[in-house]
């Protein structure tokens, strides 16, 4: 019975472990992203206001 309790302990710890994981990639692809689209936006002074949208069709086109 403790060995059944403590593999299902574990287990739960595991699986919390891999969604947090999932969590942290996915912020970090997200923040990786935002900080392309600055870079791109950045790269473009003479049209500061230019939207993220005309950055990614330039940066395609390449």
């Amino acid at each position: 019975m403790t060995n059944h309790l403590y593999r299902l302990r574990m287990g739960t710890y595991a699986n919390a472990l891999c969604r947090r994981s999932k969590r942290e990639k996915q912020q970090t692809i997200w923040l990786q992203y935002n900080l392309m689209l600055l870079g791109c936006e950045l790269g473009r002074p003479e049209q500061p206001s230019a939207p993220a949208s005309l950055c990614q069709r330039s940066s395609a086109k390449k």
